[in-house]
């Protein structure tokens, strides 16, 4: 079992930068890239899962996660998750974000927490 604690990622809605780029010939080409707040966030995690001295999960598990907003604004929870197991995988928490089989997340709505946090227990299933 792995239990940490970490600041709210950046929304999946604003994680990517896109360009286009054109080239020649009259083709473009879509350039993706993640925007400086996710790059931040990814090596926070990395620096988490260093301090906690945790061992990469490489098989199939659970995630059950408690997030505490940093205000009182309405939230999708998807785009708050999918950004958030992109880091636990960057950061080395698990092998890919593939292996989780099990989620269990919860908003509290009634409280906050100043840059918000999020609560998290990864279990091997």
């Amino acid at each position: 079992m792995i239990y940490f604690e970490c600041p709210m990622p950046p929304s999946g809605n604003s994680r990517n930068e896109m360009s286009i780029k054109r080239a020649k010939g009259g083709k473009s080409r879509i350039h993706v890239r993640n925007c400086d707040k996710t790059t931040v966030f990814y090596s926070h995690m990395r620096g988490i899962f260093l301090q906690g001295g945790f061992e990469t999960i490489r098989s199939h598990c659970a995630v059950k996660m408690h997030i505490t907003p940093p205000d009182k604004r309405r939230r999708d929870i998807d785009n708050i998750l999918k950004t958030l197991f992109d880091g636990m995988t960057k950061g080395g928490f698990i092998a890919d974000d593939h292996l989780i089989k099990k989620i269990y997340a919860e908003i509290d709505t009634k409280n906050t927490s100043k840059g918000g946090i999020i609560r998290v227990k990864i279990t091997k299933i």
